[in-house]
């Protein structure tokens, strides 16, 4: 359990890090999600030393602690991934928002943001436009090219060079991909927790009637 809460700290932690630019698109409603992931992993890893440090030193009241947050975390990590598969639409439909507004906007002189968070992910996925690369008319930057042409000394990206997938298509797959990652570990986590429930509850008990005998 120690590790699966070190594991959940790393999901969350490469999330928040790896689709930094993508979760900026979908706006402030879903910036606490990877943070959300982090903080059960760090509760997870103080729960567990608790418990083990309850079953080395033979401490009932640790062993009760240690089974109620798990109960606790357990209903949690329920809520968490069934709200993760109800809001995925909401999700898809916020990425493709957000990008849309930020390709309108990217060549507002006013606005430079837009145009290094679309430089970013268009280079860093391989992918060009909302969509694909019709989203930019005639102005295609040069992040939707892997190689930009030379001409008399100005760098260009030609349509037929450019990247084929939208980057909204692309990111919400590598999300969907995520979350499916996540709903999984939780899953196992879950099952993992149950079981160190039921070892605690068990070793509560032969504490208690050895206890009893004494």
């Amino acid at each position: 359990i120690v590790l699966i809460g070190l594991g959940l700290v790393s999901i969350g932690a490469i999330t928040a890090t790896y689709m930094k630019d993508a979760i900026a698109l979908l706006g402030n409603k879903f910036e606490a999600a990877p943070i959300f992931v982090v903080i059960v992993g760090v509760i997870i890893f103080i729960v567990a030393f608790c418990g083990c440090c309850g079953a080395i030193k033979e401490t009932r009241w640790l062993l009760h602690i240690y089974s109620a947050f798990l109960i606790l975390i357990i209903v949690l990590q329920i809520a968490a991934g069934v709200l993760g598969y109800l809001y995925r639409d909401s999700v898809r439909h916020y990425l493709v928002v957000g990008m849309n507004d930020a390709v309108s906007n990217y060549h507002n002189a006013t606005n430079n943001n837009y145009r290094s968070i679309i430089d970013h992910l268009q280079s860093k996925f391989t992918c060009c436009g909302s969509y694909n690369v019709s989203d930019w008319g005639d102005a295609i930057p040069n992040s939707c090219c892997a190689e930009a042409s030379t001409n008399n000394g100005t760098t260009s990206c030609e349509a037929a060079n450019a990247y084929k997938e939208g980057c909204a298509v692309k990111i919400a797959s590598l999300l969907d991909y995520r979350l499916v990652v996540l709903v999984c570990v939780a899953l196992a986590t879950c099952l993992v927790e149950m079981m160190a429930i039921a070892f605690s509850c068990c070793l509560v008990k032969g504490l208690t009637q050895s206890y009893e005998k004494v």
